[in-house]
């Protein structure tokens, strides 16, 4: 089962759109840092470009499998079988979403299941919990 996916995958040229994905996104992430340090944009900025990218990646895959560009333009490329591997683009896209889903999913349960007792207050003048406490420089040993 694996090789005659492998092999199609190679016919569809989807490995090729791939590694051209990678690289330009990596060449996106290395312009964009300095970019945004340099216009002082907020933080988020760079993971906005990263789940963008992050997105973008089961886009490219579907596309380089439905499509093949070549030099007389954009064609929809013909499948081998008639009745071959027609949702194939559709697994691999929930194959590459649902773990994130999954990881998300994981840490919201244990967010809301986490107790917090309240906290006590010290009645001491000098305790942890007076200013008094901060302001003095502690006891040097000797």
């Amino acid at each position: 089962m694996s090789v005659p996916l492998i092999a199609e995958l190679k016919r569809r040229r989807v490995f090729r759109a791939l590694v051209g994905y990678a690289i330009v996104a990596f060449a996106v992430l290395q312009v964009i840092e300095p970019v945004m340090h340099g216009l002082r944009l907020p933080d988020w900025t760079l993971s906005f470009v990263v789940v963008v990218l992050a997105i973008g990646f089961p886009v490219v895959l579907a596309f380089a499998w439905a499509f093949d560009v070549s030099a007389g333009g954009i064609e929809r490329t013909l499948p081998l079988r008639p009745a071959g591997l027609g949702r194939l683009p559709l697994a691999l896209a929930v194959g590459a979403v649902a773990p994130t889903q999954a990881r998300g999913a994981r840490r919201t349960r244990s967010r809301s299941s986490i107790r917090s007792r309240p906290r006590r207050r010290s009645t001491s003048a000098c305790g942890p919990g007076s200013s008094r406490w901060l302001a003095t420089p502690p006891a040097r040993g000797g």
